[in-house]
């Protein structure tokens, strides 16, 4: 929570996602959030934007669903990439899936055109870090 106040007050830049650089254009959701919204008047305007995902508490199949959902309705938005934040507390299922959050996330932007541009620091933990949605500015 401080990070968050530091960034709200002083506009504090150690309080960003490390990977942010000014004049890119980034947004952050959970994934199943963003998947639902996929295909409805509430999905944003994603084109140019880095997307920035994370997840807590599901399956890696789930997982990988969602990652096919998002990735075949958003490639023709022109994001300018996705990246990876921290996918924690995954169930174990009764027989292994078979591959990671990364591999699935790497799959699924490469079969849809979408540059995956690696890890990010955001997710539901403490060393969460603010990503402002939109174009970033001087830091």
């Amino acid at each position: 929570m401080l990070r968050a106040l530091n960034w709200l007050v002083d506009q504090a830049a150690d309080a960003f996602e490390p990977g942010m650089t000014e004049g890119t254009k980034y947004a952050a959701f959970n994934l199943m959030t963003l998947t639902m919204m996929t295909g409805t008047s509430l999905m944003p305007d994603l084109r140019g934007h880095v997307l920035i995902i994370e997840e807590v508490s599901e399956y890696l199949y789930a997982f990988d669903r969602a990652m096919f959902h998002l990735c075949s309705n958003v490639a023709e938005q022109q994001l300018a990439g996705i990246k990876l934040g921290n996918i924690s507390d995954i169930p174990e299922n009764d027989r292994p899936f078979g591959e990671s959050s990364e591999t699935i996330a790497k799959r699924w932007c490469g079969q849809s055109g979408i540059p995956y541009l690696g890890r990010a620091v955001i997710g539901h933990d403490v060393e969460n870090r603010i990503v402002p949605f939109g174009l970033l500015g001087t830091m």
